[in-house]
């Protein structure tokens, strides 16, 4: 009924450790309670005794540690795999996101593609062979080159083949599980990977689907129509996950609508407007423009607005 026991700090780093099977005096510990408001008692075990409950684990099972280290900060407290009794979806092998301090860098990830990337770990059925886990790099006050690698707990199945995409390079990691990926750049807004594992046609298969799916560069596209009244559409690209705005301003330089201010998924986008503005009410005929503002990025387009 619980998650096992993760244990704070190594040496001079901060972070999150890898489940531990004993406590030392002084660390920080976490320990994840899979029903609410669940009570949890640590009792100590003799020596030659073992755990109760034991995962059920089958030829076709595997797990997979992932680790990120940097300079100063690390997260080892992530894992993916399939287990024998492990469900396809949320269940009580899936352990939510560690807490952090004011410092910090982890992975998360998200559970069946929801993009909510609010868990630590995410262990699926062996009814299924082939998969894509979705994990996301992120940090606070750290700007030092970081590294992605893992530690494969027990054996994979023979067959089973891993690779990674790098969302924001565009890139396929084939050698992943040898050599890990390396990131020189600040974790603000989010990092994203995937990491695909099955058989090799089915791999093949979803990393050249993803990589059609990440767009080069970001985009604001002219609107169409234009000429328009009064509904018109908006398409813009991003390359990389993180916060976006787009908003439309008049010929005086006033903001008219927000039409987007949060953070999305990189991907192909199209966003309407109806001319109207902030209150609801409809604007006059005239030339307006679209802004389009990333971390990375700015560009305008004109329109024009004939009723």
């Amino acid at each position: 009924e619980i998650s096992g026991l993760y244990s704070y700090g190594q040496n001079s780093q901060d972070g999150w450790s890898a489940p531990q099977t004993t406590m030392n005096p002084w660390a920080g510990y976490a320990i994840n309670a899979r029903i609410s408001g669940q009570s949890i008692i640590l009792k100590p075990f003799s020596p030659g005794t073992e755990q109760a409950n034991v995962a059920i684990v089958t030829e076709d099972s595997w797990n997979i540690n992932l680790l990120l280290d940097g300079e100063d900060f690390f997260d080892h407290s992530n894992r993916i795999g399939r287990q024998g009794d492990a469900s396809e979806y949320k269940d009580g092998y899936d352990v939510p996101s560690l807490p952090h301090l004011d410092h910090f860098i982890k992975i998360s990830m998200d559970l069946n593609q929801n993009s909510d990337f609010n868990f630590s770990s995410d262990i699926r059925s062996t009814d299924e062979f082939n998969g894509i886990w979705n994990f996301r790099l992120r940090g606070k006050g750290y700007s030092k080159p970081v590294t992605v690698s893992s530690y494969i707990i027990g054996s994979l199945p023979s067959m089973l083949v891993v690779q990674v995409v790098d969302i924001p390079k565009r890139s396929i990691c084939d050698q992943f599980l040898m050599s890990g990926i390396t990131v020189n750049e600040k974790l603000t807004e989010g990092y994203d990977m995937k990491l695909i594992a099955g058989d090799q046609n089915y791999v093949d298969e979803t990393v050249q689907k993803i990589l059609s799916e990440i767009p080069e560069y970001f985009s604001l596209s002219q609107n169409y129509p234009n000429p328009f009244n009064p509904l018109t559409r908006i398409d813009f690209t991003l390359p990389r996950s993180g916060n976006v705005s787009i908003i439309i301003y008049n010929i005086k330089g006033q903001q008219v609508k927000t039409l987007i201010m949060e953070k999305m998924k990189y991907g192909f986008h199209t966003i309407a407007w109806n001319g109207l503005d902030h209150f609801g009410r409809p604007v006059s005929s005239g030339v307006y423009f679209s802004e389009m503002r990333t971390r990375e990025f700015r560009q305008t387009k004109k329109m024009l607005l004939l009723k």
